[in-house]
């Protein structure tokens, strides 16, 4: 008897009821209602329908290798979701509001189920190619991880986009009145409906503005920490280079889109023109850092994007 996966099944070890498509040999189709097995037969059905949605994701012909690696993981405005198999994945395996929310139950249950999956189907993997996992010294794989850290943390790339974090949480800190007061003079606008303004586009700019610089605010050091700990682990190595590149360079359009939101903050905040250059002027010193370190990074070619 052979498990096969459907489109849409009920898979959630709180669930009272169980559906499966199954078949024997002869083809012939059942769905069973599985009430009575043990929450442990459960989970292994779980796991094994779990494994097998994985792998039928990652076959899909349109999904493009790596893409992942390379982008801002802002999914609601990237138009390379249907090539994504990180993206296809996270819809399947965590489809509604609660699956979503960290703050739910179900949210930690369902990616609990998924890191067990994904385990097994790396030992499957390991199988294959011979590589024995126990082997592996776990010890010394953690005293590695945490110099890799402890020298992508001491970089002066790593050390700019920290302070950079704390620049944006001061201004963000301190000015929340700024944006009090704009709301009230967009909201007089529109009820004066005075010719040539558009109060409610306004609103949508500086919105749109604050998004992405609080997106990108931690995204640049979660890359440049990437970038340099992909050097240090690898130096030498070309592939690792490229790959460090690829994340340098998925910094840089984060700095460079930061810039142009900045930007157009300062122009709607003329009281705050000097503060916001001085932030302005530190991103671009952090953009110098990264290119003098990356050289390469802008003539990377993310795959998906680029190509």
């Amino acid at each position: 008897m052979k498990v096969f996966i459907a489109e849409t099944y009920q898979c959630n070890l709180d669930l009272m009821e169980w559906h499966l498509c199954i078949t024997h040999d002869d083809n012939n189709y059942l769905e069973l209602e599985l009430m009575e097995l043990g929450n442990e037969d459960k989970r292994w059905i779980l796991e094994m329908i779990l494994k097998n949605k994985i792998k039928e994701i990652v076959s899909r012909p349109e999904h493009i290798p790596g893409i992942y690696n390379y982008c801002d993981r802002w999914c609601d405005r990237c138009d390379k979701t249907h090539a994504c198999t990180n993206f296809a994945i996270g819809v399947s395996q965590f489809p509604d509001p609660d699956s979503n929310d960290p703050h739910s139950a179900k949210f930690w249950n369902q990616l609990d189920e998924v890191f067990k999956a994904t385990i097994e189907m790396l030992q499957e993997m390991a199988d294959v190619q011979g590589v024995d996992l126990s082997a592996i010294d776990l010890d010394a794989a953690e005293v590695e991880d945490k110099h890799l850290i402890a020298v992508a943390e001491d970089h002066i790339c790593s050390k700019m986009s920290q302070s950079y974090i704390k620049l944006v949480n001061c201004w963000f800190g301190k000015n929340q009145s700024l944006f009090d007061h704009k709301c009230d003079e967009l909201e007089r606008l529109e009820a004066m409906d005075l010719p040539n303004t558009d109060p409610a586009e306004e609103v949508e700019r500086l919105n749109d503005d604050i998004e992405v610089i609080r997106w990108y605010q931690t995204q640049i050091f979660v890359k440049l920490m990437r970038a340099v700990e992909g050097v240090e682990m690898f130096s030498g190595e070309a592939e690792s280079i490229n790959d460090s590149d690829g994340s340098a360079k998925v910094a840089l359009l984060a700095v460079e889109r930061s810039t142009a939101a900045w930007a157009d903050l300062r122009r709607s905040f003329p009281t705050q023109a000097d503060e916001i250059l001085d932030i302005l002027i530190f991103l671009q010193r952090l953009c110098k850092k990264i290119e003098e370190f990356f050289p390469n990074a802008r003539s990377f070619i993310r795959p998906g994007f680029d190509d």
